[in-house]
């Protein structure tokens, strides 16, 4: 069966521009990330390219080769210099488009100098091949940690883009195809090909790009959510963050009555640092305390900064001598340990108070509180640098 080879190439050629203006208006956030809008152009030029084809019965045949094989390998390059950004590389264009300009002279030789539309066809047929084997290596190289849907589609589309290319130049090798000007048999499946290619990659990129702003817009979400949760200077939980946890271990250790405890320290004299050595100065010290929590406190475990100078820790599956033990090796560890480096004059040395409370079997969160708060206020009426377990 035999298929007027004008109307057929007319028919891809716009498929490929349909499919440009698409991905013009699905993905009109991502006309300026890397990739997108080269990928787009690529198609509206090969689109373009196959317009030529089709329209040469009524265009100059000369016109018409050049533009087909001219916009065809610029649009392939386009598609090569996308699929490299898509996939964060950076390679050179030299190569490749050094061979486009020389198949381009012998393109034109043939076509002019000594007529012979076999060779040329058959010079157009390698450049497109290495091409299309180029954006695919491209595409599956480069940035392994994306692999979606959307991006095996991209694949997908390539490869059969490029495996039509090849069964069309080895039916024409065998002499067993049909001409150049013709689409029949095999001629037909490749232009399908290339049609499949337009439609598959132009959707498949407007994919991969929206699933990137999905998940771009999550690490915001995850940022701004951190951010609510910290606290800025000492990078430990915030008050916060520190209630709905408090609340979440009270409730669990309810349930399946396991032992929870919570730790109140705070740092004495702390107005006394902050008027000799300036808040500054107090920051350090703050940041230092919270370095020496962090290296304290197991993963189940929160370290938190509930006021300026006072924090706290809440002890999963930790009974009242296990956090008696923790708070006494804390206390021994910070006043062991004094402040030094280039932006302090001296080793400045603190000391810490702390009140310590096991849930009874009816404290709710604020019982807690309440029992660690009375804890450290006795704590540091008592002579500060020392622990007190609550009654």
């Amino acid at each position: 069966m035999t298929h007027d080879p004008a109307t057929l190439f007319t028919a891809v050629g716009y498929t490929g521009l349909m499919v440009a203006l698409a991905m013009t208006l699905l993905g009109a956030d991502h006309r300026l990330e890397a990739g997108f809008g080269a990928w787009r152009s690529g198609l509206a030029i090969h689109g373009t390219s196959m317009l030529a084809f089709g329209l040469r019965p009524a265009i100059n045949d000369v016109v018409s080769i050049f533009a087909t094989t001219g916009l065809g390998s610029l649009a392939l390059l386009v598609l090569l210099a996308a699929a490299n950004r898509l996939r964060g590389r950076r390679s050179s264009l030299r190569p490749p488009a050094a061979i486009v300009v020389v198949a381009m002279v012998l393109i034109a030789w043939y076509t002019l100098g000594d007529p012979n539309p076999s060779a040329r066809v058959a010079v157009n047929g390698a450049v497109v091949i290495m091409l299309q084997a180029l954006i695919l290596a491209a595409l599956v190289g480069g940035r392994s940690e994306e692999r979606s849907a959307a991006f095996d589609l991209l694949l997908s589309s390539t490869a059969v883009g490029l495996a039509g290319n090849l069964l069309r130049a080895y039916d024409v090798l065998l002499g067993s195809g049909a001409g150049p000007h013709e689409a029949t048999g095999i001629g037909l499946l490749q232009l399908l090909a290339i049609g499949g290619f337009y439609v598959g990659s132009g959707v498949s990129v407007v994919g991969i790009f929206e699933a990137r702003a999905r998940r771009g817009l999550e690490r915001v979400r995850d940022e701004l959510e951190a951010l609510a949760s910290t606290d800025h200077l000492t990078s430990l939980a915030n008050r916060r963050a520190f209630t709905a946890r408090l609340e979440e271990e009270v409730q669990r250790a309810r349930r399946y009555g396991r032992p929870l405890a919570l730790v109140l320290l705070d740092v004495d004299d702390f107005k006394a640092v902050n008027d000799r050595y300036g808040h500054p100065t107090g920051d350090l010290v703050l940041q230092h305390l919270a370095d020496m929590l962090f290296d304290e406190v197991r993963s189940s475990d929160m370290a938190a900064r509930i006021g300026g100078e006072e924090f706290a820790l809440i002890l999963a599956e930790t009974g009242r001598n296990e956090a008696r033990e923790l708070a006494d090796r804390l206390r021994e560890r910070v006043e062991a340990s004094p402040l030094r480096g280039e932006r302090v004059a001296e080793p400045l040395g603190i000391t810490l108070s702390l009140g310590v409370c096991e849930r009874n079997a009816d404290d709710d969160s604020d019982t807690m509180l309440r029992r660690a708060d009375r804890a450290l206020y006795q704590a540091k009426n008592g002579g500060r640098n020392r622990t007190v377990m609550a009654s």
